[in-house]
């Protein structure tokens, strides 16, 4: 074996990863280096506890052996032999005694390892702090943080569950570039840029004019290979130094992604991926008080159910589910499933009640959940706000 062995191929190995970052298992979603726990999902990152964990051997690595005294060189043992044969001989002078040997700990691996996924706070807690002593400087594209009511890390506003701890966040507003104030836009200063679509990535589209039209024939804005788009589809325009977007009345609509949790009313509909569900109503738990209740289903669960629709291309209808809240949806984790769309996150969305009512909610999804207007309704826009006109994506600098 090379020199340094097992153990320099083992930092050489723990070093790379370290600095890779780590991909949740439950929600496949990227994490930073040094995060010991998703902050989509909040489940821990095994890896991550690995790494983390100074005190534990390489996988593989036998444990090290009791300290045992060394055995006396070859000198030592003539000498020994020589005041046995000659006792007139004087012994030499006793050598000096150097520093103390340092105590040899055992590796506790097996209790750390049996701690640390038995009761993974604690060591997740411990190893977020140790990564934020590590890290020198803040986060250039967050603006603001908010600390964990649990462990007291640091979070970015929008963070669902603390990478540090897993604990689940309180509710935060949407996060902004740094050194931009939310809605400041001088005429002719925004501009879109198609993130996704049937136009190249990354094309550009200046809002140069106070008012300036969308659509697929009309207005300065056009997008002539989408057939989904109506020929008017929307109205940008800046007014006191703000930019607003309203709907055009065209049967596709404009959806607006959400960043904190959006309410939600019968008929709303709102896009994941490539995916439009309506949202149809709130059912309550019937009244089976009577002598001779209908007979029925089960009901699946003690409160009542949210009722959404899957919506078809050109607008037809599709699958109809009823779920007890919370409902979420995803493409591996949730009560409904949609496995058929690659633009759909593992854990993306979910539906829940307020005593409002229904409340729409984003679980860290990758390409965002998009909450449709109304028809003829009009929103304000901030610097990375982003838009779906259509089979289109794009985004507000």
């Amino acid at each position: 074996m090379p020199a340094g062995g097992a153990g320099g191929i083992f930092g050489a190995v723990k070093s790379l990863l370290s600095a890779l970052g780590a991909v949740c298992e439950s929600c496949e979603r990227y994490n930073d280096p040094g995060v010991a726990a998703c902050g989509a999902c909040g489940a821990p990152l095994q890896g991550a506890i690995w790494l983390g964990a100074s005190d534990l051997a390489a996988p593989g690595t036998p444990p090290a052996p009791s300290p045992v005294a060394p055995a006396p060189d070859a000198a030592a043992a003539r000498e020994s032999a020589a005041l046995l044969h000659h006792p007139e001989v004087a012994p030499a002078a006793p050598r000096t005694p150097g520093p103390p040997a340092a105590a040899v700990r055992p590796l506790p691996r097996d209790a750390a390892w049996a701690s640390a996924f038995e009761s993974p706070a604690p060591a997740l807690a411990a190893w977020a702090r140790a990564s934020d002593s590590r890290a020198a400087q803040p986060d250039d594209a967050v603006q603001d943080a908010a600390g964990c009511p649990r462990c007291g890390r640091a979070n970015p506003l929008g963070t669902a569950f603390c990478p540090g701890c897993g604990m689940r966040q309180a509710e935060a507003p949407a996060r902004r570039p740094i050194g931009v104030q939310p809605g400041r836009f001088s005429p002719g200063s925004a501009r879109l840029v198609l993130l996704r679509g049937l136009e190249a990535s990354g094309t550009i589209y200046p809002l140069r004019e106070e008012r300036t039209q969308a659509g697929r024939s009309s207005g300065g804005m056009r997008f002539p290979a989408d057939d989904t788009l109506a020929p008017l589809a929307a109205t940008f325009t800046y007014h006191a130094d703000r930019l607003f977007v309203r709907d055009e009345g065209g049967p596709s609509g404009i959806f607006v992604r959400i960043f904190s949790p959006a309410f939600l009313a019968a008929g709303d509909t709102f896009s994941i991926g490539d995916k439009l569900v309506r949202f149809l109503e709130v059912v309550p738990p019937p009244d089976q008080s009577g002598a001779h209740p209908r007979l029925g289903s089960m009901w699946p669960g003690a409160g009542p159910l949210l009722r959404v629709q899957m919506i078809h291309l050109g607008g037809i209808p599709g699958r109809t589910f009823a779920r007890p809240a919370p409902l979420r949806i995803g493409r591996a984790l949730g009560e409904i499933l949609i496995t058929d769309d690659p633009f759909v996150s593992a854990r993306h969305c979910e539906l829940d009640l307020d005593r409002s009512g229904a409340v729409l909610r984003d679980l860290g999804s990758s390409n965002g959940t998009f909450r449709r207007l109304p028809i003829g309704g009009e929103q304000e826009l901030a610097p990375g706000d982003t838009l779906r006109l259509g089979r289109n994506i794009l985004r507000v600098e």
